[in-house]
């Protein structure tokens, strides 16, 4: 059986393959961001049993996701207050960008299709097309994608708990529920996994943690 290590490691070299280097062109937060959306992407993947191929367009998807984000500022993606109309704007055009800047290296349509699509919903809701006829590969992205930009810390909000998270991503219409059960039961084992280890039990992390209705008041002043 394909491990995770592996499918990355070769994602990794696909696109390394093509030119582009990512750890030069991303910022660290983008490039740590992305890291994980390709991770979790390939271990949801893994659970829904993909080939190889599908596996690894999934990993090269997961880092060139936010791709289209190169060319705006850190002013902007780290902006601590709300975005202004245009800023707003410049931050949803990210999928289109990408997709049009990565077409010279010709990349397959499942990854092309993540990059454009990964902010599309089922219900139409999405952007930059409204779409809802939505790849497996794309829903699996959309959902680690989300997962990530939730519960890691930013400069616009703090970190949220894995639980919370999951509760905000329950919540969001136009995502594939299934595929949210089955992250929220990874990460589950993932932390009774964790905790077996330990000889003590885990502290509660200090400090208040923002609560998941928080992280949506960024998205306009």
């Amino acid at each position: 059986m394909v491990d995770v290590e592996t499918v990355l490691s070769l994602s990794q070299a696909i696109i390394e393959n093509k030119g582009i280097m990512l750890k030069k062109s991303y910022s660290s937060d983008l490039y740590t961001h992305c890291a994980n959306v390709a991770e979790l992407s390939v271990r949801l993947g893994i659970y829904y049993n993909l080939n190889l191929q599908e596996l690894t367009d999934l990993g090269v998807g997961g880092y060139l996701h936010d791709y289209g984000k190169i060319s705006i500022t850190d002013s902007i993606l780290n902006k601590p207050t709300g975005l202004s109309d245009m800023e707003f704007y410049l931050m949803q055009a990210h999928p289109s960008r990408g997709y049009r800047d990565l077409k010279k290296y010709n990349f397959n349509t499942n990854i092309m299709d993540i990059v454009l699509k990964h902010h599309e919903k089922l219900d139409g809701s999405g952007y930059p097309s409204a779409l809802s006829d939505l790849s497996i590969l794309v829903q699996i992205t959309t959902v680690s994608d989300m997962f990530d930009a939730i519960h890691s810390k930013r400069s616009y909000h703090d970190p949220v708990t894995i639980e919370n998270t999951i509760e905000v991503l329950k919540g969001s219409p136009g995502l594939n529920q299934v595929i949210v059960k089955v992250l929220a039961d990874l990460l589950s084992a993932d932390s009774r996994a964790e905790q077996e280890c330990k000889e003590e039990p885990p502290e509660e992390a200090a400090g208040e943690i923002v609560k998941p209705v928080d992280f949506w008041k960024r998205k306009k002043a």
